[in-house]
């Protein structure tokens, strides 16, 4: 099952994952030494080409030459140092718009005064020379990255090659920062996804009280008092629960009343039924004994009905006694037995393991009657109802499996065949006898003993039915413990 949970969890950690991601690679495809220039006061331009012209006069051509590569690598910026005969120092080719910059400022240059174009990328500067070596040198700087001319054979480094970025901080240093942001995400992306769904598994927890028959579950105050959506909809599914268990219980107090009422008069009819049958003739009396035969289903359904309907409003209390379920079996089996031997079907016990179980005689009993009678009721002729008791030592529960030889159940079906009149659409009355309630009081009176019914198709045909009891465990006398 793919948790909605861990959906949300994953694709919004994702997301911020690929964000990182994304600004890391646009960070190596775009490094810093290729950005646009960022304006620097042409003052700090002045002062660095100052510096280094001072280093040509005092420490040499060496030693300028270092200074002007260590400055352009910091600095980002390209300086020419062009002397009135127009030859650079290191012997550098000048670009043309530079030279064309010389020129058309001569006037200005010659006057000691700075020209500054495009907002500071171009500058022209008049260095002062002490010592008379040099004259007239004028420093032609370019706001421009060193990597993106070519090379000259100076020892700069190509375009294209080289690192993309420079790491400011140690390698482990960095990976740790990556994990701390990772993880920081993680955390954020998992409070996110439990704040989603975690009213939606409290909404899962009431249906599932729902579903179990609970018909007073209802949604967490705390739900139904948020403001949102969510909280909308624990207020509608709430209302939703509580028309539903309004007309559960009105259907059930209906077939509890109309049961009731019915009673008294079939026990007048039938009282009728006798005194007629006194004076009625040959022809009379068999309309009478099918008039009794007819009242008397009329009484058992009433009191199938009656049944299941305390069982499902919970008027039925359960006493915890002790019941010998091997004996209840054998009782039923030979019981049914005596019924169904002479149509041609037999009911078989196959295994009986001596158990015992807490709960009331008369209901167990009538919970395994009703499912061997039901499946008396459809085995083929010639064949056995196979019953057995399975109780294994160290088990806590109790297994009665009834296996018919009949047609058994469509497997859409099986989940609904312990509903009260269900039948099946290929299962007239007539031919199966049944009115629909035996396997429903069946699995009501199993589940009140805290036990549970279950049903499938078996592999040669036939319906299995099995239904687990929870085993009584034996009591030890403290005063017959050894000492």
């Amino acid at each position: 099952m793919q948790s909605l949970f861990l959906k949300i969890f994953m694709w919004f950690w994702l997301a911020v994952t690929i964000v990182i991601a994304g600004l890391a690679a646009v960070t190596w495809l775009y490094p810093y030494s290729a950005m646009p220039p960022r304006p620097v006061p042409a003052r700090l331009h002045e002062l660095q080409a100052r510096g280094a012209f001072a280093v040509f006069e005092l420490r040499g051509q060496d030693a300028f030459e270092l200074h002007c590569r260590s400055l352009e690598s910091a600095s980002h910026l390209k300086t020419y140092f062009v002397d009135d005969k127009g030859r650079e120092l290191r012997g550098e080719p000048v670009p043309e718009r530079l030279r064309s910059l010389l020129e058309d400022h001569r006037s200005e240059l010659d006057a000691g005064q700075s020209v500054i174009v495009d907002s500071g990328a171009r500058m022209a500067v008049p260095m002062e020379a002490g010592d008379g070596r040099t004259a007239g040198v004028v420093a032609l700087v370019e706001a421009e990255p060193s990597d993106r001319r070519p090379s000259t054979g100076s020892g700069r480094t190509p375009p294209g090659q080289g690192p993309r970025f420079e790491l400011l901080v140690p390698v482990p240093m960095l990976l740790l920062r990556l994990l701390a942001v990772v993880l920081t995400a993680g955390l954020g992306c998992y409070a996110l996804a439990r704040y989603l769904t975690s009213p939606l598994r409290r909404l899962q927890r009431v249906v599932r009280r729902l579903a179990l028959g609970d018909l007073a579950a209802r949604v967490d105050p705390v739900l139904v008092s948020r403001r949102d959506e969510i909280g909308e909809l624990a207020r509608e599914f709430d209302r939703m629960v509580q028309q539903v268990a309004a007309s559960i219980s009105a259907q059930r107090m209906l077939m509890r009343d109309v049961s009731h009422e019915l009673r008294s008069p079939l026990a007048r009819l039938n009282v009728a039924i006798e005194l007629a049958a006194r004076d009625a003739g040959v022809d009379g009396a068999k309309a009478l004994d099918r008039a009794t035969r007819d009242v008397e289903r009329l009484n058992e359904m009433l009191g199938r009905i009656l049944m299941l309907a305390r069982f499902e409003g919970g008027a039925e209390s359960i006493s915890a006694s002790p019941v010998v379920l091997h004996e209840v079996v054998q009782d039923v089996v030979s019981d049914s037995e005596f019924e169904v031997g002479s149509a041609e079907r037999h009911v078989r016990l196959v295994r009986c393991d001596p158990c015992t179980v807490l709960g009331e005689r008369h209901l167990i009993r009538s919970a395994i009657e009703n499912v061997v009678r039901n499946a008396a009721r459809y085995t083929a002729r010639g064949t056995s109802v196979e019953v057995s008791l399975l109780a294994p030592e160290g088990e806590e529960r109790a297994v009665v499996e009834i296996r018919d030889h009949g047609p058994g159940v469509p497997e859409a079906s099986l989940a609904h065949i312990f509903r009260a009149f269900h039948r099946l659409r290929d299962d007239p009355s007539e031919a199966s006898g049944g009115i629909g309630l035996g396997l429903a009081i069946a699995d009501r009176a199993v589940r009140a003993h805290g036990g549970a019914v279950g049903a499938s198709n078996a592999p040669g045909g036939g319906l299995v039915v099995r239904m687990e009891l929870p085993i009584a465990q034996p009591t030890v006398d403290p005063a017959a413990r050894p000492l």
